[in-house]
């Protein structure tokens, strides 16, 4: 990750190392199925701090989806409480909890999910044009997250013209471009090979330890085990840490 510049927008929000930007204290969730529950977390406690890189490791279907959701602030039916860089995510409005998911946390999907028409610039800055930035700031924060993921020599080629790694550095970039510190990546080296995966893992470990990004990452890849800080079993419902 040679010759990446800093950049304003990339500021450290989590003041010290061992100051939590994640604690979760008795999260529990499930789904009514007829006349049956199903139970996904019980009463689960975490916690993760600023430059952490965790995974989040289980079978499918243990819920490593649904909990990343509910740290984005997208399934808000839960009991317990998250809290993101000191807020309760379910406490606040409607309002409030886009802001701080727009302003806190990035999300990297399986999928990519860039837009085929847009170039991978236009790609990385659609998320600026709901926030009242200039063009030119705009623009600058684009420069900077896709130079931040060695990507700015691609800014004009659109999805289909991009390899599975470069679209998932694409992704990576627009779940930074408004200032996230806290990456939340489902499954991101689900659809690349070998060579591209470990070209992720290491961009997400760069991110953490030299941008002090907080990760959580789910995953199937034997690989990414290399690469975390902690690794979480979700199972039954609980969180069991890795020794």
């Amino acid at each position: 990750m040679n010759e990446l510049f800093e950049s304003n927008y990339f500021q450290e929000k989590c003041m010290t190392q061992s100051s939590p930007c994640i604690e979760i204290k008795n999260l529990t969730k499930s789904y009514n199925l007829g006349y049956e529950k199903l139970d996904i977390l019980t009463n689960v406690d975490f916690s993760a701090k600023k430059s952490e890189m965790v995974l989040i490791s289980g079978p499918s279907g243990a819920g490593k989806t649904t909990f990343l959701s509910m740290l984005a602030g997208l399934d808000t039916d839960f009991s317990g409480s998250i809290m993101l860089e000191n807020q309760d995510m379910k406490a606040l409005k409607l309002n409030t909890r886009t802001q701080l998911r727009s302003g806190t946390i990035g999300v990297v999907y399986q999928d990519y999910r860039l837009l085929s028409q847009l170039t991978a610039f236009e790609n990385v800055e659609a998320p600026l044009h709901t926030k009242p930035y200039k063009k030119s700031q705009r623009q600058q924060m684009t420069i900077d997250a896709l130079s931040l993921v060695n990507l700015l020599n691609r800014e004009k080629h659109r999805p289909h013209q991009l390899s599975g790694g470069e679209k998932q550095r694409v992704g990576i970039a627009r779940a930074l471009v408004g200032g996230a510190n806290i990456l939340l990546c489902d499954e991101p080296t689900g659809n690349l090979n070998k060579e591209m995966s470990l070209k992720i893992f290491d961009l997400l470990r760069y991110l953490c330890a030299e941008h002090g990004k907080t990760v959580l990452l789910s995953s199937h890849d034997p690989m990414a085990k290399n690469y975390a800080d902690r690794i979480i079993n979700l199972e039954n419902g609980s969180f069991l840490e890795a020794l």
